[in-house]
């Protein structure tokens, strides 16, 4: 009896520390989950807001894509590609375009020709190089020419430019009423050749930029100044 008594007293001690750890267990719970964030994860706890992870990114979209630094633009008009340069030549006098002829050749001690007699307008295909193109046009009195000098033709790619001729514009007129037509001849100031050609009073001549001499029969005519752009009358006076 007196056993019996010994084990439901023990029995019942137990209950009772059992109650007491659970009731401890379950406030130790309650009050850290009180004092733990909304956004709490245990990833975050151990590593933080922004871990940095050793990992490999990879861009499926340009992973095989390469663009050399210097290919050409798409939106390049003047990348023509292949193994040859192009040149296209405009000529130009007064703001209109003029007709007229040009060689080609190597800008070094060398000048060899390679290309001559080509009508301007028409785009030609050369190898890649630095090279003089000199101009002629018979449109301006004498022929006159100029040259363009180191200029550099790339691979694969087309040169375009417009190429001015400084040209005025003068007509010799006699004094009195009307313009009474006859021969002339004309030169450079200074010079000792007349230009070549045929000229005549009362007719518009086209000439380089400068100061010209010219006769009419036995007159002489000097001082006679031809402006880039610009158009004049000059009177022989007797």
């Amino acid at each position: 009896m007196k056993n019996r008594k010994m084990r439901t007293s023990f029995l019942a001690i137990l209950l009772l520390l059992a109650g007491c750890g659970a009731k401890n267990e379950q406030s130790l719970k309650d009050r850290t989950m009180a004092n733990t964030p909304d956004n709490y994860t245990p990833i975050t706890a151990i590593l933080g807001e922004n871990p940095d992870l050793d990992t490999e990114s990879i861009d499926t979209d340009t992973a095989q894509e390469q663009i050399a630094d210097d290919a050409p633009v798409s939106n390049d008009k003047d990348y023509v590609g292949g193994t040859m340069a192009l040149f296209l030549p405009t000529v130009m006098a007064n703001g209109v375009e003029i007709k007229a002829t040009y060689t080609i050749t190597t800008a070094d001690a060398n000048a060899s020709v390679v290309m001559s007699d080509v009508k301007s307008g028409k785009e030609v295909e050369i190898s890649p190089g630095v090279y003089d193109i000199t101009f002629t046009t018979k449109e301006i009195a004498g022929n006159p020419e100029t040259t363009l000098r180191g200029v550099e033709l790339l691979v694969g790619r087309r040169l375009s430019r417009n190429v001015k001729f400084p040209v005025g514009e003068i007509t010799l007129v006699t004094g009195g009423k009307g313009c009474a037509t006859a021969a002339i001849k004309i030169k450079v100031k200074g010079a000792t050749d007349w230009l070549p050609g045929k000229y005549s009073t009362c007719k518009p001549i086209k000439l380089m930029a400068g100061e010209y001499e010219a006769k009419q029969g036995v007159t002489e005519i000097s001082g006679i100044t031809v402006y880039d752009g610009g158009t004049r009358k000059v009177t022989i006076r007797k």
